[in-house]
């Protein structure tokens, strides 16, 4: 589970399953809490074993078929 805070009225919490690994990215098929958004979510890994960085890939809210 992560969960953001960035101006929205109510945090945005995605859930999901990591789905594979190339090096230190980890792939992740995950959907919000109230499944305003669904997508790929790469979790970076830096050599320190750190989260390095969060890319979350999916249709913006409000888009057709989402």
């Amino acid at each position: 589970m992560v969960r953001f805070r960035a101006g929205f009225d109510r945090p945005l919490t995605l859930t999901g399953t990591l789905i594979g690994r190339e090096g230190l990215q980890y792939k992740a098929d995950a959907a919000a809490e109230d499944r305003r958004l669904r997508g790929t979510l790469y979790i970076t890994i830096s050599p320190r074993n750190e989260i390095d960085a969060l890319t979350f890939e999916g249709p913006t809210a409000g888009a057709a078929g989402a």
